[in-house]
């Protein structure tokens, strides 16, 4: 955990290099559907191989598999089956595209095509700080829009905002069986008062950035994870001390929910390497930012 304020300084500085108020939406739109449609397109490819490593174990096979696009097809119509034509036909096209990047037509299907496969995809989703960036910046978003500027926004956007955080969440958690997000024309008053109220994003960011900035400054052992996460206990401090004045869900507490729920997002990826004492602080962690959280 030498790395955790470092890292942690480098994630709000990418927020702030790639957030700008006009884009906002977009970018929400944008990265959640290419996070969204990545997990879908693994899943796909992790049925796949598992599906034809099966078939190929079977003795009885009735004929050869050949790489084509009627058997992917007949793969996504099984795996699919109550879905409409036409998301079975999206997802066949998909899947039959990535695939004919690996795979020439006519190719009988064995078992080495299928570890390949398998390996590509484990390279794929290998864990990297940069996405750890992009998961911050679409959660430090959706925080500020459903948090101090929420009542400002017209209801058509905060349902929107709301449908795109579901299914964020939903991707999270590997539970999307399939989505088909839509873009939404952000109208000339409430982009008005995103670009108006974005300096609280702004600001709150930049705080975070020099609380990082000066914890990184001060003489702490890299090694201790009550030295490392002080930064974290110190926020949840000021939450506390909101919380009882009632101002919990205001600008000013900001800052602090930014800097807990970012090092959390950090600290629970894959990214980061976890022993058991590592483990039982981020529970910790967790249970004592729940009762913070913005409600969506």
């Amino acid at each position: 955990m030498g790395t955790f304020l470092e890292h942690l300084q480098t994630i709000f500085e990418f927020v702030l290099k790639e957030t700008t108020p006009p884009g906002m939406i977009g970018i929400l739109y944008e990265k959640i559907r290419s996070m969204t449609e990545t997990h879908i397109m693994q899943r796909d490819i992790e049925n796949f191989v598992a599906y034809f490593k099966l078939l190929l174990s079977t003795s009885r096979m009735p004929k050869k598999l050949k790489f084509e696009r009627k058997l992917i097809r007949a793969f996504i119509d099984r795996t699919y089956t109550e879905f409409t034509e036409s998301t079975q036909e999206f997802r066949a096209n998909r899947l039959y595209d990535y695939l004919r990047n690996k795979l020439d037509e006519g190719t009988e299907i064995q078992s080495q095509h299928l570890e390949r496969l398998e390996s590509s995809l484990m390279v794929q989703k290998r864990p990297s700080l940069d996405n750890v960036e992009e998961h911050v910046q679409i959660a430090m978003i959706l925080k500020w829009l459903q948090g101090p500027v929420k009542g400002k926004l017209s209801k058509e956007l905060q349902d929107y905002i709301v449908s795109l955080g579901t299914t964020y969440g939903q991707s999270q958690r590997q539970l999307v069986p399939d989505v088909e997000l839509k873009t939404h024309d952000v109208s000339e008053q409430d982009m008005g008062i995103i670009k108006k109220e974005y300096k609280t994003f702004e600001s709150a960011i930049n705080d975070s950035l020099k609380a990082v900035k000066d914890a990184r400054s001060k003489k702490i052992d890299p090694g201790k994870y009550q030295d490392q996460f002080r930064i974290i206990i110190s926020s949840l401090d000021s939450l506390v001390k909101m919380s009882d004045k009632g101002m919990l869900n205001s600008v000013e507490s900001f800052k602090d929910k930014v800097i807990v729920s970012t090092a959390l997002i950090y600290i629970q990826d894959e990214f980061v390497r976890k022993d058991p004492q590592l483990r039982k602080i981020i529970q910790l962690l967790i249970s004592l930012y729940y009762q913070f959280r913005d409600k969506p």
